[in-house]
């Protein structure tokens, strides 16, 4: 107990090289806890936070979870023009920023395929998901729920090409918008 004002209690200890360093402090002028050194937390041991212990921060000697009991959780960078980025292993032993979240130009970044696992489980864009795409197991469907259904193509003497199963394995341009010649071109019959 240290009641001077604005003063701290300070725990020190051996540093390991005949020396003495300090581990943590009670710090009273800023009124928090101020670690120098790593803390380390048993198998199943949980760092706890909030009154009833809503959020908790454990390994279980196998896995890690971060596990909140009450309200929404909120992953903020508040830092000007920086990344929050996800990575992981990349199958070869090092790691690989698998989605960035980019403050500097607004937009997520996906390093990797992005895959909605679950059939029948819809791709959607828009406020009310008025664009959606999904693979039912058997059958592919792409709807558009709300005003016009525009596809186009952009790049300059470039084309929109529409292919198909050729009837004999495999795959064929049926027809194309041409870009460079502006015309509509077909390959094969139409019926």
């Amino acid at each position: 107990s240290n009641q001077a004002d604005d003063s701290d209690i300070i725990f020190k200890s051996d540093d390991g090289s005949g020396g003495v360093t300090e581990y943590f402090r009670v710090d009273g002028g800023t009124e928090r806890i101020e670690a120098s050194k790593s803390f380390r937390f048993a198998d199943n041991a949980r760092a706890q936070f909030g009154a009833s212990s809503d959020l908790q921060v454990y390994h279980d000697g196998s896995h890690t979870y971060i596990n909140n009991g009450t309200g929404h959780v909120y992953f903020q960078q508040s830092a000007n023009d920086k990344t929050i980025v996800f990575q992981n292993d990349d199958g070869s032993g090092g790691l690989t920023a698998y989605l960035t979240i980019d403050g500097l130009n607004s937009v997520i970044d996906s390093a990797k395929p992005l895959r909605v696992r679950a059939d029948g489980v819809a791709l959607s864009v828009g406020a009310s998901g008025d664009w959606s795409v999904s693979h039912n197991g058997t059958d592919t469907f792409m709807a558009n729920n709300e005003g016009n259904f525009y596809i186009t193509q952009t790049v300059d003497d470039k084309d929109l090409i529409f292919r198909c199963d050729d009837g004999s394995g495999g795959v064929e341009t049926y027809f194309l918008l041409d870009g460079s010649t502006a015309k509509t071109q077909f390959n094969r019959h139409l019926k």
